[in-house]
C-alpha cells in the first residue's frame, strides 16, 4: 500500500493505492493532484452547489479534488474492482464519503454487462478499458438511467469509450447542459466527439494533459 500526503488549497489530502501505478507515483513525486492544470480550471469555474459525475474515477484523484477542495457532491463510477477498492479508501480517508456516492460498474450507451480488457499501458491502471458483453462480466449502466435534480460537470475518461458514454447520457446532457470534460486519444476520436456534441449545442473550449482531454461547453 502506497500512501501520499500533501496539501492543496490549504487542506490536507491523502491518496493511496495498492499498486505501484503511474498515477500514484506521479502524485508521490509531485505532491499534488494528477492533471492539476485541468483541476485548476474547474476550481475557477465551479459554483458551491454544483453536482458532478466522474466516469472512470480510478483511485479518486478528480473526485477528491471536487469534493474535498471544492466541497461539491457527486457520483463516481469505477469498473475495475481493485481500483474501486482504492477509490473507496481514498474517499473515506479524506472524509468525503458522504459527498460522493460510488458505483462499481462500467458506463456506456445502455444498461447491461461488460468485460474488462485490462490496462492499455503497462503500469497504468488508469488506461483500463471495457467492452459490452450482454451475457456475463461486470455491470454496465447508462447515465440516462439516473434522475438528477441537477448536473453541472461530467468528466469521462474511459479509454476510447467516451462516445458510448455520451450516447447513454444524451437526454441528461440535453436537460442539464453540464460542462463536459472528455478524453480523446487521437484526432479521429476528437472529431467524433465534437461532431456528436455539436448537434447538442456544444463546442470544445480548451485542451489539457498529455493524453488530450478537452472541455466542451454548451453555446
Amino acid at each position: 500500500m502506497k500512501k501520499v500526503f500533501f496539501r492543496s488549497h490549504g487542506k490536507p489530502v491523502i491518496i493511496q493505492d495498492n499498486s505501484d501505478d503511474y498515477i500514484i507515483n506521479y502524485i508521490e513525486q509531485n505532491k499534488t493532484f494528477y492533471e492539476k492544470e485541468l483541476l485548476d480550471e474547474i476550481f475557477h469555474r465551479a459554483m458551491p452547489n454544483w453536482f458532478f459525475v466522474d466516469i472512470g474515477a480510478h483511485i479518486g484523484n478528480h473526485s477528491i479534488f471536487l469534493s474535498k477542495i471544492l466541497g461539491l457532491s457527486g457520483l463516481a463510477f469505477e469498473a475495475r474492482h481493485e481500483t474501486y477498492v482504492s477509490l473507496l479508501a481514498n474517499l473515506e480517508g479524506n472524509a468525503v464519503s458522504d459527498l460522493v456516492r460510488c458505483l462499481e460498474c462500467a458506463v456506456g450507451d445502455r444498461t447491461g454487462s461488460a468485460i474488462s480488457l485490462g490496462p492499455k499501458v503497462h503500469g497504468n491502471s488508469g488506461t483500463n478499458s471495457v467492452k459490452l458483453n450482454t451475457r456475463e462480466g461486470i455491470s454496465q449502466i447508462a447515465i440516462d438511467s439516473f434522475i438528477f435534480e441537477r448536473l453541472d460537470f461530467m468528466k469521462i475518461d474511459v479509454e476510447g469509450a467516451e462516445l458510448n458514454c455520451l450516447q447513454g447520457a444524451r437526454s441528461t446532457i440535453i436537460k442539464h447542459k453540464p460542462l463536459l470534460c472528455l478524453e480523446a486519444m487521437d484526432r479521429s476520436s476528437f472529431e467524433q466527439l465534437s461532431s456528436w456534441l455539436e448537434e447538442l449545442g456544444y463546442v470544445p473550449k480548451r485542451r489539457f494533459n498529455a493524453t488530450p482531454t478537452y472541455l466542451f461547453e454548451p453555446i
